[in-house]
């Protein structure tokens, strides 16, 4: 969440929008899945949020990292 709250302090919050909606998108299509068509066990679903976690951060880590976020203006 620190991550995400730094991309967000860029200024850049339309990448942080971008980046927010397609960790959702995945987040919920794996949850659904999960549950609903493949019945897998509650501990299983509930690993969702890890993922959820672990691929927020590391986006927020690549788009800190490699993008010229530190240019834009404001």
């Amino acid at each position: 969440a620190i991550y995400f709250e730094g991309v967000s302090g860029t200024g850049n919050t339309l990448t942080a929008f971008f980046i927010e909606s397609a960790i959702l998108i995945f987040y919920i299509s794996f949850t659904y899945l999960a549950a609903i068509v493949y019945h897998f066990p509650v501990q299983v679903v509930w690993c969702s949020e890890l993922l959820y976690g672990v691929l927020l951060a590391v986006a927020s880590m690549l788009y800190l990292h490699f993008a010229n976020w530190n240019k834009k203006s404001i």
